[in-house]
């Protein structure tokens, strides 16, 4: 009888241990995947400006004036045209404020931006899922900050691309960019009124 009940306690703390193994083992593999799953989205982060339209987007926020590869051509002296910031800025002109007249360079720089702009509302997509932080996303965020700021400070023409980018996410009905922007104190929906106003007149 002792033997018995000494035998079934063994087998109930082995299922017991056994248990706690799996449960052990379960959460590590669910730490595991998380760790994986947000190296894969920092990898993405990172090669934020691999792809042409949001490179080409950059590098048309942060220069004045200079050549941008815009088009896919097979060589490389048939992949850049010179673009100066004011051809930029009328280009992110909404068509409720400017009707399209269609120009080739035009629909190429609007590609461009439209791809950096899902690029950024990828990233607050990540962030309100909890699977990147503001300090994961800093180094990108800061650049792209940085140079908005810029503008703002800028010329006049600096200004007025940085008007119509602003009008071009509301347009284009990026909530995700919005929000994003929010995260790192710039405000569109507020400033955005005023830039509104200022562009009917």
């Amino acid at each position: 009888m002792v033997i018995q009940k000494h035998r079934y306690f063994s087998h109930i703390n082995w299922m017991f241990l056994c248990f706690i193994g799996l449960i052990i083992t379960y959460f590590q593999w669910r730490k595991d995947q998380k760790y994986k799953q947000k190296e894969l989205l920092l990898k993405r982060i990172i090669a934020f400006s691999e792809t042409p339209g949001a490179l080409n987007a950059e590098l048309m926020l942060a220069s004045a004036d200079r050549d941008v590869p815009l088009w896919a051509k097979e060589k490389i002296e048939e992949r850049y045209i010179r673009i100066k910031r004011q051809e930029v800025a009328v280009a992110l002109i909404p068509e409720t404020y400017l009707p399209f007249q269609y120009s080739s360079k035009e629909s190429a720089i609007k590609d461009s931006f439209d791809d950096f702009l899902i690029k950024l509302s990828h990233i607050e997509m990540y962030m309100s899922a909890s699977l990147l932080s503001s300090k994961d996303v800093k180094v990108i965020m800061n650049n792209v900050i940085t140079t908005l700021n810029n503008l703002k400070n800028g010329s006049e023409v600096d200004q007025s691309l940085l008007k119509h980018l602003y009008l071009y996410i509301i347009w284009k009905k990026h909530a995700g960019v919005i929000k994003l922007f929010k995260r790192f104190n710039i405000k569109i929906d507020e400033e955005i009124k005023e830039y509104e106003e200022v562009l009917i007149e």
